[in-house]
């Protein structure tokens, strides 16, 4: 009988304390246990008058939950409304932005226009310069076959003097009887 009531938690037993509790483990380490920072009163202060300097607006039309005792907006709402006004209001400025709507779109065409003008004259410049550039290459392909033939003459002419100088030097070292007459080019 005893048993039953240290078994069951009595109301002025159960702790009131909000702080963690800090459960011993078999580690050694240290357990640093912190309690939450409040900001400082000034602060939470400064933040009010912060907001109490907002400026305070009303809806254009209020709302059922503002209107006292719930009643319907149409009672309220019928004197102190011109539909003919709102009418008027309503219809200039669907003429304004149908007006906005046309110059856009005409400025969208115009550009549009533009756009593929440029594109062809980006592509007749692209391919005249393509144009262009075979024939540089052409030319630089006859250039370096030019280049090369005159190399080929230059070597030509160097073995003809040298060979020149060697049949000289052999015309020499004949009797006078069996010589030629000298060489030149």
């Amino acid at each position: 009988m005893g048993n039953e009531q240290s078994t069951q938690p009595n109301k002025g037993n159960v702790p009131t304390n909000t702080e963690p509790q800090v459960v011993p483990t078999k580690n050694k380490g240290i357990v640093v246990v912190q309690n939450k920072k409040e900001e400082p009163k000034d602060q939470l202060e400064e933040n009010l008058t912060k907001l109490g300097l907002c400026p305070k607006f009303q809806p254009l039309l209020p709302n059922s939950l503002t209107v006292p005792d719930s009643r319907p907006l149409t009672a309220e709402l019928s004197g102190s409304l011109d539909v003919r006004a709102c009418l008027k209001v309503c219809a200039r400025l669907q003429d304004h932005l149908n007006q906005c709507a046309t110059a856009v779109s005409f400025d969208q065409q115009s550009l549009v226009t533009k756009i593929k003008e440029v594109d062809k004259v980006g592509v007749s410049v692209m391919l005249h310069l393509t144009e262009r550039q075979r024939a540089f290459a052409k030319h630089a392909e006859h250039s370096r076959k030019v280049d090369d033939i005159s190399t080929t003459l230059n070597r030509v002419r160097m073995n003809l003097e040298q060979t020149l100088l060697l049949v000289d030097d052999l015309n020499m070292k004949l009797p006078e009887s069996l010589r030629l007459e000298k060489l030149s080019l």
